[in-house]
């Protein structure tokens, strides 16, 4: 579980880079929020390879109830996160969210699966997508 998230933790590296993703729309309700657009970044910038790095997830929201603000953002992997949305009212219709996580940057193939959980229990559509997490180059 730990070597997991430790390759969730490279993923958006590899978003930016190499990646290709595709979108599920299995949501079972219609008061579930959907999700669209899925990006990633990493702190630092450039990351430095076997050196701890964050991964911010960054997905666009829309949700009729206006409860996704509270909610997680659940990886198929069995990580959960709460869903950070700076300045976005909690009964914001829409917006943009974010979910960090954190690990160690390797060179690996990652797949990501993605879904935003409301404060419901209303479970989102899956972004997901696979990636190669690279060895930046510095200058």
């Amino acid at each position: 579980m730990r070597r997991l998230l430790l390759c969730l933790g490279l993923i958006p590296l590899l978003v930016a880079c190499n990646g290709n993703s595709s979108s599920s729309t299995s949501s079972a309700s219609q008061n579930a929020p959907i999700i669209a657009n899925l990006r990633v970044g990493y702190v630092p910038d450039p990351p430095v390879t076997r050196q701890p790095v964050q991964i911010v997830f960054v997905v666009d929201v829309a949700d009729a109830n206006g409860d996704w603000v509270g909610g997680t953002c659940n990886f198929a992997s069995g990580t959960v996160v709460p869903i950070q949305a700076p300045g976005v009212p909690t009964n914001a219709t829409s917006g943009t969210g974010q979910c960090v996580t954190s690990g160690t940057f390797t060179n690996t193939n990652v797949q990501v699966d993605l879904a935003v959980v409301d404060r419901a229990g209303n479970v989102s559509n899956t972004l997901s997508g696979t990636v190669t997490v690279e060895k930046p180059v510095h200058s």
